[in-house]
């Protein structure tokens, strides 16, 4: 019987550490992948203390500096398309697994010059949350067997219920950076067709942005919705979950091109989902029975949505039952720890099959990460 394939050493970047979607994702996977592998932390200059302080807490180590030696790992794992420039030095000495997680914002950030296109070429494998990145936005940068998809999850949420009081108010709920692209604007007019003062709207994202200004500017013209809008910013991974728990509604109004984990998240949680019927999400989603949906940036739209789930408890109870039962269920993050885990060793074996290398552990041969904690 063959050995197992011994553990990897694993250098991991993100291209920023504070809270948020990229960071928060890449830190739940380095927790399934350490309790096999060693993993290490790329310093980043920027990083702030309560990201260093949350990942150190979880047992992570940092490299000493922010300069270190790829060749004494094994495999580099960059996060988000934001981290180019890392994968062009380390795919000169080690086999990158590049995880990109950016929709049709990424076409903006290579044209603004954010993104070095030759690392798509020198990632040894790249991984995406859904096959309409590769197909509809990277592609022409691209080649067949370069990379594959591996759908998002979310590690389990305990100990986590809705703590809000019964008020009589309703909160309505929208997770991500503050961003045309976001549709925040498309949110705001849908409050202001309801007119019901007893409707609340709240904003958790980065709002450092212009856009964000903008529509802090447009609200402050809006004396009869500014007392129920409030922007939270960003925020760590535990209080948005707690928004989210204590929502009474997540809406997503814009188009989006992989399906959100803010999505995944208010369904485990039991809250009810109104998302624009794109294909990202009505391939998986059906309107009416796990969650409702609605066009592209049309506010009326949207507020005809939230009308009903309010009044409506039943429809808004069945939403949160099938959701639960048909989106949440297929997506165990075990699996998903498993399958980045297995392109991991995949990258490994094909750097090593390229450079004749000898060095570097033999894939096929890997448990998988259920295995190993089965014996940990």
């Amino acid at each position: 019987m063959q050995e197992p394939a011994p553990p990897l050493r694993i250098l991991a970047r993100c291209h920023v550490l504070k809270p948020g979607g990229a960071p928060n994702m890449l830190a739940a996977l380095l927790r399934a992948l350490g309790r096999r592998h060693q993993v290490e932390l790329a310093r980043l200059e920027d990083a702030t203390p309560s990201m260093i302080a949350s990942y150190e807490a979880a047992g992570f180590t940092f490299t000493a500096g922010t300069r270190y030696s790829y060749r004494h790992y094994d495999v580099f794992l960059a996060n988000t398309l934001l981290s180019s420039e890392p994968v062009i030095r380390a795919a000169k000495h080690i086999p990158v697994l590049w995880w990109i997680h950016e929709a049709a914002v990424g076409l903006k950030f290579i044209e603004r010059g954010l993104v070095d296109t030759r690392a798509f070429s020198a990632a040894t494998r790249i991984v995406f949350p859904g096959p309409r990145q590769p197909r509809d936005v990277y592609g022409p940068f691209l080649s067949e067997s370069s990379w594959t998809v591996v759908p998002a999850a979310i590690p389990p949420i305990e100990g986590l219920e809705r703590q809000r009081a019964e008020d009589g108010r309703y909160r309505v709920l929208q997770v991500g950076a503050v961003a045309r692209i976001k549709g925040q604007n498309v949110t705001l007019r849908a409050l202001g067709v309801l007119d019901d003062p007893s409707l609340d709207l709240r904003f958790v994202g980065d709002d450092d942005t212009d856009w964000a200004n903008a529509l802090r500017k447009e609200l402050g013209t809006r004396a009869d919705l500014q007392a129920r809008v409030t922007c939270l910013g960003e925020q760590p991974q535990n209080e948005s979950l707690r928004e989210i728990a204590d929502a009474d509604v997540l809406v997503y109004p814009r188009k989006v091109t992989s399906f959100p984990l803010a999505v995944l998240e208010a369904m485990t949680l039991g809250v009810p989902v109104i998302a624009v019927d794109c294909p990202a999400l009505s391939d998986a989603l059906i309107d009416g029975e796990d969650a409702l949906l609605m066009p592209d940036g049309d506010a009326k739209a949207l507020a005809q949505a939230v009308k009903r789930l309010r009044h409506e408890p039943g429809l808004a109870q069945r939403l949160v039952r099938n959701a639960r039962e048909r989106i949440v269920a297929k997506r165990s993050y075990a699996a998903f720890a498993d399958a980045m885990e297995a392109e991991l060793y995949r990258a490994v074996e094909i750097f090593r099959a390229n450079s004749g290398s000898r060095q570097h552990p033999q894939p096929k041969a890997a448990k998988s990460l259920n295995e190993a904690v089965s014996h940990d």
